[in-house]
């Protein structure tokens, strides 16, 4: 897992630092962790291609405060995957903030308990991401993270799974492959796709359009079933 602090005050980048450092430690659990003083050298970060899963954003820094890094990551990247916590010194900010899709709002100074709080609240939400598709073995192995694929397609038994950034190709069962996914947002939307529900980009009756833009058929006998599971979608507010 991959976290941003960004603060104009290296002493509350250091302590929510440490309280992030602390609660990994205590579950045993990697972390990457990256420290901010400025919004602007986030940003570029942003744009150079480096990700992050969760992002603590103070809100009054001077020049580019956490509210353009907001935009920057929202609008100019549309980039609606990564976990925003905003940190402030006045609660009253919190409304203000709504429209950037804040996952959480944290009033200084910082808490170790409401950090740890933030923390396993995002892992119930999303920890299934930071899983792993493994299929096949030794040189022929396929690995990807979970949260990365957009879709499984099979021909004859070659398995195409493509992913945000390539596609690969491997011999295998789409139904094989539906197994080792049990529970983790994929679905059939014909007898040859499995989607994940996280990466559709539109919902319609006959299609669904992934975030790739590539149009995925939903077959006449699954309609029924996709539709229950966008409802599902939009009451978990995934």
């Amino acid at each position: 897992m991959r976290i941003a602090i960004c603060d104009n005050m290296m002493s509350v980048c250091s302590e929510l630092e440490q309280m992030l450092m602390a609660y990994y430690w205590s579950i045993k659990e990697a972390v990457d962790i990256e420290v901010y003083y400025t919004g602007e050298k986030l940003c570029a970060d942003l744009h150079k291609g480096i990700c992050f899963d969760l992002l603590f954003l103070d809100i009054e820094m001077p020049d580019m405060d956490g509210i353009f890094v907001s935009r920057c990551i929202r609008e100019d990247m549309k980039n609606y995957d990564a976990a925003i916590v905003y940190i402030s010194s006045h609660e009253e900010h919190a409304m203000e903030l709504f429209q950037f899709r804040p996952f959480d709002f944290l009033v200084k100074p910082l808490k170790q308990e409401l950090v740890n709080g933030v923390i396993e609240e995002y892992m119930k939400f999303f920890g299934g991401n930071f899983c792993v598709f493994q299929y096949g073995e030794g040189r022929k192995e396929v690995v990807s993270y979970i949260k990365d694929i957009l879709y499984f397609t099979i021909n004859s038994r070659l398995i195409e799974m493509h992913t945000v950034l390539k596609k690969e190709l491997f011999y295998g069962k789409l139904k094989e492959v539906a197994g080792k996914l049990d529970g983790k947002q994929f679905f059939y939307a014909n007898k040859s796709q499995i989607v994940n529900s996280r990466r559709i980009k539109f919902w319609g009756y006959e299609v669904l359009e992934m975030e790739n833009g590539e149009k995925i058929p939903i077959s006449q006998g699954r309609r029924k079933e996709v539709a229950q599971i966008h409802k599902e979608y939009m009451k978990k507010g995934w």
